[in-house]
């Protein structure tokens, strides 16, 4: 009985190897294939402009604070205050991001977070917090400004994509 035991352990673990060998032959049959998908990957991310162009990150942050400024002026809000937040490293890409103090309706939130959505190069909102003052009845949400704080960042890439 020990013998086995011992006999089909082995062959269980000869079973484990030969599935993992069979996936690690797959794995290496996809190479050429997967090696086409990045390059594509790579194509159309560089052709999405989702990212700044490589720029120096205190002129990204200077045209950012600008863009958010237009953006929130467009829509209608009251800017309280901007005030540019110290670059992050991450990987291949430099986080730039703006500390951003408004009033605005709701609405104006509403729209004014849509225009954030669409913009091109990708705009990111972080640690949004809102604070509204104690409405009487009767009076609708679209009526008394809030004060709204935010981050918005955006990023750069450090690596010419090829």
């Amino acid at each position: 009985v020990p013998a086995f035991s011992v006999t089909h352990s082995l062959s269980e673990e000869v079973n484990d190897l030969r599935f993992k060998l069979t996936k690690y032959q797959q794995a290496v049959n996809n190479k050429p294939l997967l090696a086409q998908q990045l390059t594509e990957l790579k194509e159309t991310i560089q052709q999405s402009e989702i990212f700044q162009s490589k720029q120096a990150p205190g002129i990204v942050a200077a045209t950012l604070q600008k863009n958010i400024r237009q953006l929130i002026e467009s829509v209608g809000g009251d800017i309280v205050s901007t005030q540019v937040l110290p670059e992050k490293k991450e990987h291949d890409l430099t986080r730039v991001a703006v500390s951003v103090r408004l009033t605005a309706s709701d609405t104006i939130l509403n729209d004014f977070l849509l225009a954030l959505e669409s913009n091109k190069p990708l705009l990111l909102v972080d640690k949004l917090a809102i604070a509204t003052n104690r409405r009487p009845k009767g009076i609708g949400l679209t009526q008394q400004p809030i004060n709204i704080s935010m981050e918005v960042a955006t990023y750069i890439s450090n690596k010419v994509m090829q």
